[in-house]
């Protein structure tokens, strides 16, 4: 039989009780916070998006990328990369439904016309006299995911020996193809320009 006294005891329940009650409040209050998505939520958010992309493809076939609608117009802030990355999600859409295939082909042209530019068996990505490596990896996914990716064979296989001539001995990659003129940190470029290639 224990020799301490009582109240210990008391103390002991009183201070488990307290830290019981502390946990229980804790753990409610961060339950009534909580957002919860359902599946329903991501697949209205999913078929918005992909609505918005479909209908802010120019008549060009280049994509706006933003919209400012104080001035009604788009401000040039857009590049290769994010003309790229939504032809890829485009081509996704346009291998699930067939009614895409003129949009889709009209963005391809689009891409192709401005930043590709060919020599002997290699290709690039050419934006502002800059060609990198994420650019040339982010092409050839959309071409991987275009509904016509048989018709642009020899674009892919030219990109993809620009990409192997930018790995370097050890397996890593070079950032760019022609690089800029400004001062860039190389090491943080590569930790998302690496990704690409290898995807």
């Amino acid at each position: 039989m224990s020799k301490h006294h009582p109240t210990i005891w008391i103390s002991v329940w009183i201070f488990l009780a307290v830290l019981f009650i502390f946990w229980f409040g804790l753990y409610f209050s961060a339950e009534e916070n909580k957002t919860s998505v359902s599946f329903d939520d991501m697949r209205i958010s999913r078929t918005l998006a992909e609505q918005r992309l479909v209908n802010n493809v120019k008549p060009n076939g280049g994509f706006v990328y933003r919209y400012d609608p104080i001035i009604d117009k788009s401000p040039d802030t857009n590049n290769e990369l994010r003309q790229l990355m939504a032809t890829r999600v485009l081509g996704e859409l346009a291998r699930e439904d067939s009614s895409l295939y003129n949009l889709h082909r009209r963005n391809m042209e689009y891409v192709f016309d401005r930043f590709y530019v060919s020599s002997g068996d290699i290709a690039r990505i050419e934006h502002s006299k800059k060609s990198k490596l994420w650019a040339i990896a982010m092409a050839v996914r959309a071409l991987v995911a275009s509904p016509f990716a048989d018709e642009y064979t020899s674009e892919t296989l030219q990109l993809a020996e620009t990409m192997l001539r930018l790995q370097q001995p050890d397996g890593s990659f070079r950032a760019w193809w022609i690089a800029p003129t400004y001062a860039y940190d190389e090491d943080y470029l590569l930790t998302f320009y690496s990704w690409e290639a290898i995807l």
